[in-house]
């Protein structure tokens, strides 16, 4: 469960070393059913 306000996902960016933290708009709060990590190749950073 996410509730407004709390943070439901984040991005890196490499270049500055800041990690980003969005958070869920709106009013009612949320079930997460299903979550995935994407990543592109073994090569790069996972994506997640």
């Amino acid at each position: 469960v996410i509730n407004p306000d709390e943070a439901y996902y984040s991005t890196y960016n490499t270049v500055t070393n800041r990690t980003y933290l969005n958070k869920l708009k709106g009013s009612e709060a949320v079930i997460v059913d299903y979550v995935v990590a994407d990543g592109a190749s073994s090569k790069n950073n996972l994506q997640r």
